[in-house]
């Protein structure tokens, strides 16, 4: 957490295949994370501060 301290792996000493699996498998997850926080937090920046209509357009497009 921060690097202010590290918590062993429990895979490290008795599987390094399922050890580098995990290790994959939280960083795409990780990634994700960070992407779905950082969309989330532009919509609400779209919605309270700016109130441009965004979220409307997005959500109900105009009928041609």
């Amino acid at each position: 957490m921060f690097d202010w301290f590290s918590l062993p792996s429990p895979f490290a000493q008795r599987n390094s295949t399922v050890h580098e699996i995990a290790e994959v498998a939280f960083t795409i997850l990780a990634g994700s994370l960070k992407r779905s926080l950082f969309i989330f937090s532009a919509a609400v920046k779209h919605v309270v501060i700016d109130r441009d209509g965004v979220m409307r357009r997005m959500l109900a497009p105009a009928k041609s």
